[in-house]
């Protein structure tokens, strides 16, 4: 099984980091999405991308209703 890489991993929290607000992959910009397959794309990459921000998203405390 294939993980995500420690740049994928770096580049996802300079993201979030920027937005605390993405919780999934559906919130990522495209070219975030896009230069993460670049770096390393394999056949989990959108499902192991969806549960590193969704464990970030939930282990920061925050939901979208906090923020809007």
């Amino acid at each position: 099984m294939r993980k995500l890489s420690k740049a994928q991993i770096r580049l996802l929290d300079k993201t979030f980091d920027k937005n605390p607000s993405i919780s999934g992959v559906y919130d990522l910009p495209i070219e975030i999405y896009e230069q993460l397959e670049r770096m390393g794309d394999h056949e989990t990459i959108w499902q192991n991308i969806n549960r590193y921000l969704s464990d970030r998203f939930f282990a920061e405390g925050v939901t979208k209703e906090c923020i809007q």
